[in-house]
């Protein structure tokens, strides 16, 4: 099943409830929405890791490294 990626931080967020969910009630709509987040997320990550690897070159992250002394 080919899955659209999204790495909106805020939906991130939602799927992130969604794991992390204890049911109070309507269980069966909780497990199968977790089973579904489950398979997104590999996929997730590796789009995550793609999009934000490039932390810049060290004069964008100056600050970050004067403050560490660096």
């Amino acid at each position: 099943m080919m899955v659209a990626i999204d790495t909106d931080l805020d939906k991130q967020c939602l799927i992130a409830t969604v794991r992390d969910e204890v049911a109070l009630g309507g269980k069966e709509v909780i497990h199968a929405l977790k089973k579904r987040v489950e398979v997104y997320l590999t996929a997730l990550s590796e789009a995550m890791i793609k999009e934000y690897m490039d932390f810049g070159s060290r004069w964008n992250n100056r600050e970050a490294l004067l403050a560490r002394g660096d």
